[in-house]
């Protein structure tokens, strides 16, 4: 009984080290490791789903089991509405554990195999040629270093590439960054300042949407959105082309075609355009109705004087048939 023990806690003890499985909920772009195994779950598809095992990529469909880069995945479920999707996971040894075991290999855990040759290094589960590493972690500092006071300079990725990222608007850094000012940051030098004397100069920031002036120091507000030529106009306003209209969008750029025009502001701005049409069209048409309807008029009124010296004549004609008759 004893030994039947002992075998059973044997078999755990291999099955748990060489077969290692897990049930997790994935979210997409944040990596989980198992076992030593770093996965990621990059996008999702209709009825599968794109992951990241170390040095790897593919589609896992649901309900499939595959297998990459020694582990295997079978995707239970996908919850589309949060980017989530419920998978086991089995991984078949324990990477990191500083024992290259018989079913590890360098392609799958070099953490514990190592690499087949002293020109590759480990990095992050993965072999990497040194030549293709531009800096090293440890000495990031260095290998990085931009010499700007305005960047943060790191060694990340695989291979191992230098990233200058922004330090943005901060007091005290030694670096006005773009797109900060001495409101923000005290690095920043203050504006220059200006007099209302010479202000159509010193403020001219040649925009024709600002209305530049001085108050201490240069100010601009805004008076539009759109720029055409030296002209600026306001969100809304139309312009009519010669084959097509166009207007001014709450992002200051310009909307093209009627249609995207009706789709986006609504269809009161037909309206207003055919209003605008017909009144103009009044104008035009107004004085050519009322000449023709004094012609008309004329026209008719020698008509019926000609018709009514026409009835006379013939009256008189009666009249004297009708004496001579009496006679």
């Amino acid at each position: 009984m004893k030994k039947v023990i002992i075998l059973l806690a044997a078999l755990i003890f291999i099955f748990s080290v060489y077969a290692t499985e897990f049930e997790e909920l994935l979210e997409i772009g944040k990596p989980k490791t198992f076992s030593g195994k770093t996965i990621t779950m990059k996008f999702i598809g209709e009825g599968e789903v794109f992951i990241k095992i170390d040095k790897s990529e593919g589609w896992f469909k649901e309900n499939q089991l595959t297998v990459m880069e020694g582990v295997t995945i079978r995707v239970k479920s996908i919850a589309y509405k949060i980017n989530k999707a419920w998978m086991n996971i089995s991984v078949p040894f324990n990477c990191g554990n500083n024992v290259c075991e018989s079913n590890e290999s360098e392609g799958y855990c070099c953490k514990d195999c190592g690499c087949v040759s002293s020109s590759f290094v480990c990095i992050e589960n993965q072999c990497v040629h040194e030549s293709r590493n531009e800096c090293s972690i440890e000495n990031q500092t260095r290998d990085c270093n931009d010499n700007s006071t305005c960047t943060l300079d790191t060694c990340q990725g695989v291979p191992r590439i230098c990233f200058h990222e922004s330090v943005g608007c901060k007091n005290g850094d030694g670096c006005c960054a773009p797109g900060c000012d001495n409101k923000n940051d005290n690095d920043c030098s203050p504006p220059p300042k200006c007099s209302k004397d010479n202000e159509t100069i010193e403020c001219d920031d040649k925009n024709p949407c600002t209305r530049d002036y001085c108050d201490i120091e240069c100010r601009h507000e805004e008076t539009g959105k759109c720029i055409d030529g030296d002209f600026c106009f306001k969100v809304g306003e139309i312009r009519e082309l010669a084959d097509t209209l166009k207007q001014c969008s709450e992002t200051g750029e310009w909307v093209y075609g009627e249609e995207n025009i009706i789709s986006t502001e609504g269809q009161s701005f037909l309206l207003n355009r055919i209003f605008s049409s017909t009144k103009s069209n009044i104008r035009f048409i107004l004085p050519v109705v009322i000449v023709i309807i004094a012609v008309a008029i004329i026209v008719l009124f020698v008509y019926f004087k000609k018709k009514s010296e026409s009835l006379s004549l013939i009256q008189k004609r009666i009249d004297i048939i009708k004496e001579h008759i009496g006679k």
